[in-house]
C-alpha cells in the first residue's frame, strides 16, 4: 500500500494518477468505483470538472441524464461530513423524495465506502468504492479496508489538484491592471484604497477582481487571492508598480 501511495503522489499526469488509483483500488478488492472532482458555485453547487469511473456505462449513462447527482443522497453528505462513511449509514434511512427512491432501487451497490474531499479555494471530491464481499460489516478488517480507501482517494485528489493547477496556471492570462488588484488584496486592501492607490474609480477595481474571479474559477475575493498565489500569477512582493502609498501604512 505505502509503494502504490507513493507512486499516487509522484504520478506524472492525469491519465497516469487515474490508472494507478484504479489498480490500486482493484487491489483492495473494490469492485466499482467513482472519483469525481468538483468546483463549489454559490448559486449552481458542486460544478463537476473531473470524473473517474469503472461502473457500468449504462447506470453511469442514467446517472448523467437524470441529473441523478443533484439528488444522491451519498453526495449530499459527502458535502457536509469530513470523515468516509459507508453506504449503510446513508441507506438504512428511506428516502425522502420519489426521485431518489428511484435512483437507490436502479444503483447496483449497496455495500461500500464514501470518502469526501474538500480542499482550498472552494474545490470538492468525493470517491465512493463499491465491494462484492461483506468487509463494511465491521471488525479490524473493515476499518483497514477504510483507511486505505481514504488514503488512496485524498492522495490521488491531491496530485490530480496539483496536475491541473500546473495545467491552470499556464492557460490562465490576468491583465496588469488584474494582477496589481489582486496583489493589493493580498496586502489587505479594500476597493476604496486600491482605487486611490491606482488612480482608479472603486467601480473599476471591482471589475477588475470580478473578472480576475471569473478566470480563475472563484467565487469570492478570498479565493481569488489564495489561488493567485499557490499559482504563481501574484506574489507578496512590491513591484516597481506598488510602492507603498504612505496614506495607507
Amino acid at each position: 500500500m505505502i509503494g502504490q501511495v507513493h507512486l499516487l503522489a509522484m504520478a506524472g499526469s492525469l491519465s497516469e494518477t487515474e490508472a494507478l488509483l484504479r489498480a490500486a483500488l482493484a487491489d483492495l478488492g473494490v469492485t466499482a468505483f467513482n472519483y469525481g472532482a468538483a468546483q463549489m458555485k454559490i448559486t449552481e453547487g458542486p460544478v463537476i470538472d473531473r470524473f473517474w469511473t469503472n461502473m457500468e456505462e449504462r447506470w453511469i449513462q442514467r446517472y448523467v441524464v437524470k441529473r441523478y447527482h443533484l439528488l444522491d443522497r451519498l453526495v449530499a453528505a459527502a458535502l457536509v461530513r469530513v470523515r468516509p462513511f459507508t453506504f449503510s449509514e446513508i441507506f438504512s434511512v428511506p428516502p425522502d423524495l420519489p426521485e431518489q427512491e428511484e435512483m437507490e432501487t436502479e444503483f447496483p451497490y449497496r455495500n461500500g465506502v464514501v470518502v469526501p474531499i474538500h480542499s482550498p479555494f472552494g474545490r470538492f471530491g468525493m470517491l465512493s468504492a463499491a465491494c462484492d464481499h461483506p468487509i463494511l460489516d465491521g471488525g479490524d478488517a473493515a476499518t483497514s479496508f477504510i483507511a486505505n480507501v481514504a488514503l488512496l482517494a485524498t492522495t490521488a485528489h491531491e496530485r490530480a489538484e496539483q496536475l491541473s493547477a500546473v495545467e491552470t496556471a499556464s492557460s490562465i492570462a490576468l491583465t496588469d491592471r488584474e494582477v496589481e488588484c489582486l496583489r493589493w488584496s493580498v496586502f489587505g486592501k479594500t476597493s476604496d484604497e486600491i482605487a486611490v492607490i491606482l488612480g482608479l474609480t472603486e467601480r473599476t477595481v471591482r471589475k477588475h477582481i470580478t473578472t480576475a474571479m471569473d478566470k480563475l474559477n472563484v467565487t469570492n475575493r478570498v479565493q481569488a487571492v489564495s489561488k493567485a498565489l499557490a499559482l504563481g500569477l501574484v506574489s507578496f512582493g512590491y513591484s516597481t508598480k506598488m510602492e507603498p502609498d504612505p496614506r495607507f501604512q
